[in-house]
């Protein structure tokens, strides 16, 4: 069964189109000097695995804030923040306006929505 819906699905995808990659200038490769303040997320629909993905491996000496706007209501948010915690080498906050961003702390808050 598996190798049968495989195949209809393959077939579905059409023929395949080759894209050669973009050309590499070594003339226009420059270094990034900015420096970054905070990293931002911003999630909705998975959000909640994605973060469980990705902020357990942030390490407990994160150079800078972590901020996240969760598209769910705050009840939610409260336990998410509190799940990721469990997880993390860094302190997940429900953020509130107006706090302190400081690094190795993530502040996350549900998405204002009208």
């Amino acid at each position: 069964m598996q190798r049968d819906l495989i195949a209809k699905i393959t077939s579905l995808r059409g023929p395949a189109i080759k894209v050669p990659p973009p050309a590499i200038h070594p003339a226009r490769r420059r270094p990034i000097s900015r420096r970054i303040d905070i990293v931002a997320i911003g999630t909705s629909t998975g959000g909640p695995n994605a973060l469980g993905e990705v902020i357990p491996h942030l390490p407990a000496d994160f150079p800078v804030p972590v901020v996240i706007v969760q598209h769910m209501p705050p009840l939610f948010t409260r336990l998410l923040a509190k799940h990721l915690s469990a997880r993390s080498a860094l302190l997940i906050e429900d953020g509130q306006a107006g706090a302190q961003l400081v690094p190795g702390r993530v502040g996350l808050r549900p998405a204002i929505t009208t």
